[in-house]
């Protein structure tokens, strides 16, 4: 009885874990697909509530079922490629291919 309880629990771990892989396999390819045309241009901001934050992510996706792609610091320019509310899709200007979901407190969009 013990060994087939293993079996089991085993048998549901590895379901989750493909799952998890293809969400994330479906969250890149969102995000690859989406056009390379801009609808604004910015720069990111590491302070939010009066707080610097240092560093912000960049996600592979909105949900919460998400990873950490890059990171982006003050001052980067970036361009916005969609909007997501509460979050940009935005890529680095500097052709460093960094890309990702960003909270739109984290996004100064230029004038």
């Amino acid at each position: 009885m013990k060994t087939l309880s293993i079996i089991f629990i085993t048998l549901i771990l590895f379901a989750c874990n493909e799952k998890r892989i293809t969400d994330n396999t479906k969250e890149s390819k969102e995000i690859n697909n989406v056009g390379m045309q801009p609808i604004a241009f910015g720069k990111i901001t590491t302070i939010a509530d009066g707080f610097d934050v240092k560093k912000v992510k960049l996600w592979s996706s909105k949900s919460t079922n998400r990873k950490a792609l890059a990171f982006m610091t003050n001052g980067e320019k970036i361009k916005i490629l969609q909007d997501s509310d509460p979050y940009y899709l935005v890529e680095s200007v500097n052709g460093a291919g960094r890309k990702g979901y960003c909270m739109k407190g984290f996004v100064i969009i230029d004038d």
